[in-house]
């Protein structure tokens, strides 16, 4: 999670708000982010990402 964070400079609260649907590969889509935009989207890189599938993949 804190790699997560600090690659994609997420906060707590956008991480703890992650779906499946908001991961697309590298991709993230932030629903509501703090710039008070109606959604924002961060790339992160490959390692981050190979790292997060076994988690999509079980269902969590």
């Amino acid at each position: 999670m804190l790699e997560l964070m600090a690659h994609a400079g997420m906060r707590v609260s956008e991480l703890l708000n992650l779906t499946k649907k908001d991961v697309d590969g590298r991709k993230l889509t932030l629903g509501n982010p703090k710039t008070g935009k109606e959604g924002e989207v961060v790339l992160i890189p490959q390692k981050v990402a190979d790292r997060l599938n076994p988690y999509w993949l079980c269902g969590l």
